[in-house]
């Protein structure tokens, strides 16, 4: 009887764990896109609402000169990543919630790297093509990655981003997720390039 009863539980292990891992093998990956960019501000000054360097005054030109010169230019703004589960309902399942624990990422604007983060918190993506948007906060030196631009086309580059156009055509992400599945935690095995065209 005790024989019997092991060999079931084993049979029923064997078949649970055999229709997790097919689970997982269907699953879907979560899909990411760059959002929107909000709160730009470069050097203190809020710039989402201009189009050009001329739509600096006087007194922001002076700023910016100043920190120019003392080789500063610090920006801050944030970049919303969204995140899409595109696995949806089956004859005998519903869609599952994704859990992604970690997005290690960097940052490149104009195709140089600026800075390096993650996300401080997992985040729950529900099936059906629900996207959710993740708020990145990015704070970083201009002139530690363009050391040999103008004041003049820095700024130009920013505005194109930050400013009135948000234009995120020069904006990239490269990301590794790091996804929660019922056999633990799952890597995926390449890093992705997130732009804003489309869901990668």
């Amino acid at each position: 009887m005790k024989k019997r009863l092991i060999l079931l539980i084993l049979v029923v292990i064997s078949f649970n764990g055999c229709s997790v891992i097919k689970q997982i093998a269907n699953l879907s990956k979560l899909k990411f896109k760059l959002g929107s960019v909000g709160n730009f501000r470069l050097a203190g000054i809020d710039i989402n609402n201009k189009a050009s360097y001329s739509d600096f005054n006087v007194t922001e030109l002076m700023k910016l000169t100043s920190l120019f010169t003392e080789k500063k230019l610090p920006a801050v703004f944030t970049l919303n990543l969204e995140a899409q589960n595109p696995n949806g309902n089956t004859e005998y399942t519903q869609a599952p919630v994704i859990t992604l624990k970690s997005l290690p990422w960097t940052l490149y604007l104009d195709d140089k790297e600026t800075i390096s983060g993650n996300i401080g918190q997992p985040v729950q993506v529900q099936g059906n093509n629900s996207v959710v948007t993740i708020p990145l906060d990015i704070q970083f030196d201009l002139l530690k990655v363009f050391q040999d631009g103008s004041l003049q086309n820095i700024a130009k580059l920013v505005l194109s981003v930050g400013g009135v156009k948000k234009d995120l055509t020069k904006v990239k992400l490269t990301a590794q997720p790091v996804i929660d599945t019922p056999l633990g935690e799952m890597t995926y095995p390449e890093r992705l390039t997130i732009v804003n065209t489309e869901f990668k």
